[in-house]
């Protein structure tokens, strides 16, 4: 809601439940990120791409909350479930200092199959996440088969490990489930060929075969 020109900014109070419930909180009672916790970090990313559905056209925005400009090259474009890309849109702005959301372009997207395939757009650099428009309800996608998650460049410094995820197909709500770690993302979408790479602190005892990355598929 912050690319809508009269929101003036945004407070978010509820972080955790009280005692054991089923709650709209984002920790559980003891300090656990929920899923929704690593959605909403993501919104709160001091630089970030917004997609905006309006008709037969998505529009692309970049906020910059950082006092200083930041100069933004992106691509934007469809790509369907199974991984094949169309080509793509480029547009390249800086962003003032304090920006919450200027306008980089927009992408026609009124002849597109948007329950077999997704618009996104992904920046230069690892910075800025990519993001994806969902213009269907994720039980309305066309998914033939849960894409194939594969994990590499598996490194430890102390307690704290890095390692790269990558998916051959889309795959939704990436997470890991190994318990007293702090993820730096969790819960994440991933495009065809998209190779993200996480952070996990807390992680002395943490092995390779720990990791095994889930996915929500549905048929």
């Amino acid at each position: 809601m912050r690319i809508l020109p009269y929101c003036g900014g945004s407070l978010f109070w509820c972080l955790n439940d009280g005692f054991g419930e089923v709650g709209f909180s984002v920790l559980d009672r003891s300090g656990e990120p929920k899923p929704a916790y690593y959605f909403v970090r993501r919104a709160y990313s001091i630089n970030r791409l917004v997609l905006w559905r309006d008709g037969d056209r998505a529009i692309l925005f970049c906020g910059n909350d950082a006092p200083v400009p930041k100069k933004v090259s992106a691509a934007c474009g469809y790509v369907s479930l199974d991984g094949v890309y169309a080509a793509p849109v480029r547009f390249e702005a800086e962003i003032p200092a304090f920006e919450k959301a200027m306008k980089l372009g927009e992408l026609p997207i009124g002849d597109l199959d948007l329950t077999g395939g997704l618009v996104y757009a992904r920046a230069d650099g690892e910075d800025i996440l990519p993001v994806t428009l969902h213009a269907v309800d994720f039980r309305e996608l066309r998914m033939r088969r849960e894409a194939a998650l594969s994990v590499a460049g598996f490194r430890r410094e102390g307690n704290t490990v890095t390692f790269s995820v990558s998916a051959d197909g889309f795959a939704h709500a990436v997470h890991f489930s190994a318990e007293g770690c702090d993820y730096s993302d969790n819960y994440f979408d991933l495009l065809p060929g998209e190779t993200r790479r996480v952070t996990v602190r807390g992680a002395a005892a943490l092995s390779p075969e720990e990791l095994a990355p889930r996915q929500v598929f549905r048929p």
